[in-house]
């Protein structure tokens, strides 16, 4: 248990692209738990939240400190300036720094505002660490590290999904040398890490925490002539899996004509994903929910039979530990993490990834077998309790912080 006096003199900046985020509720939980535990955080973000056909304007997230919007249009470059009244050699030379840089060159103009925007308004506020979630964030702030001596933790969530803009190698290395700490949810991610070239003793492992406020646990029978009704959650890309699930749910519907498979997500595979769900004549037994709201993923969760995270690749599956906090047994890939944090038989099943056979077949196992799913419904909630539960994580989260802070 971290020590309270050096906990409630804490100062920690959050900075980050966009918030709120819809596909990032990691940002608010780590917010809450850290703002539960008396912290002080202050989050930096480039913007706020937006919409679009894939992702649906979030709510506004209640918080102690209203989020910082930093302005970086070079058109208002003087109002945002001198905006704050600081004036000092610190400052000027922070300033300096930073126009010496290579950062805003290979960025340009509006890169080098708002990194001088930041660095005033970081002055103007006590920071004894700064947290950003993921590597490219990492290289833009790294500015603040070098100037600072700011310690600077980066949490790496696993590869870069197609599309998303990633780091060159040059970048990267810059980034793991002058970085302080990387963390990862699993030893599948430490090893990607590793890979990349990221230093091992560098790299802690600290599982992202799930509100179990959030999820209340609902006990729930099942039996094969019940309507039984499958979840998945998550973005529908190539890696996730879902063909492998749409497959199985043709091999289950022979035997189990009312079964409902619902999936909940969106991207850039969903088009094909109904297509494949038309050919196979399945339309009215598979639901695509799209984007919903947190509410309403758990308004699933509570009615749900079984959870499938049928990916390709993946860290940690958050949405694992949510649907066992829930309830619901669950049955994952033996890809990236999964196999991590679901013990096979005690609380949750395994299916080599890619294989819509095997899968059919746990599913089945699970609705002939209502011992065997009560038994993984109620073990699955207590490992999440006593492993993933976000006050534990919060707490080795603000011990590696302290522990930042008396190295520096």
């Amino acid at each position: 248990m971290p020590d309270k006096k050096a906990v409630n003199n804490l100062h920690i900046g959050l900075l980050v692209d966009q918030f709120p985020n819809i596909v990032q509720p990691y940002i608010a939980n780590q917010l809450h738990s850290l703002e539960r535990a008396n912290i002080n955080v202050q989050l930096f973000s480039r913007q706020t939240s937006t919409s679009n056909t894939l992702q649906p304007e979030t709510k506004p997230v209640k918080l102690k400190s209203a989020p910082i919007y930093i302005n970086a249009n070079p058109d208002n470059l003087l109002g945002n300036l001198f905006s704050l009244p600081l004036f000092n050699s610190t400052y000027i030379k922070a300033v300096i720094a930073i126009i010496r840089s290579s950062h805003w060159q290979q960025h340009g103009i509006k890169h080098l505002v708002r990194n001088i925007i930041l660095a005033r308004i970081l002055l103007c506020k006590k920071i004894d660490v700064l947290h950003t979630h993921t590597l490219l964030s990492c290289f833009e702030y790294l500015f603040l590290r070098q100037n600072f001596s700011i310690p600077l933790v980066t949490t790496y969530h696993g590869v870069t999904p197609p599309g998303v803009p990633t780091l060159a190698k040059s970048k990267t290395k810059l980034v793991f040398e002058t970085g302080d700490i990387f963390l990862v949810n699993t030893q599948s991610a430490r090893d990607d890490l590793l890979t990349l070239g990221c230093p091992k003793y560098k790299i802690k492992i600290i599982p992202q925490g799930t509100n179990l406020d959030q999820y209340p646990h609902i006990k729930r029978n099942i039996h094969h002539t019940d309507k039984i009704k499958l979840l998945s959650v998550g973005r529908l890309s190539l890696e996730k899996g879902h063909k492998t699930a749409i497959k199985t749910i043709a091999l289950l519907v022979r035997q189990y004509p009312d079964i409902k498979y619902h999936i909940i997500g969106d991207g850039p595979e969903r088009s094909s994903l109904e297509l494949l769900a038309k050919q196979l004549q399945l339309s009215n037994n598979i639901i695509f929910h799209g984007f919903l709201t947190p509410d309403r993923v758990s308004q699933y969760y509570r009615s749900c039979h079984i959870l499938i995270l049928p990916s390709f690749k993946e860290t940690q599956g958050t949405v694992l530990q949510e649907a066992q906090a829930s309830g619901l047994a669950v049955i994952g890939s033996k890809a990236g993490g999964i196999p991590e944090v679901i013990i096979e038989n005690e609380t949750g099943l395994l299916f080599d990834t890619g294989k819509e056979n095997e899968l059919a077949k746990k599913i089945k196992s699970l609705i002939l077998k209502p011992d065997l799913y009560e038994k993984l419904t109620v073990q699955g909630r207590c490992d999440v309790e006593q492993r993933f539960d976000i006050n534990i994580i919060c707490d080795e989260l603000i011990s590696i912080y302290t522990d930042l802070i008396h190295r520096k």
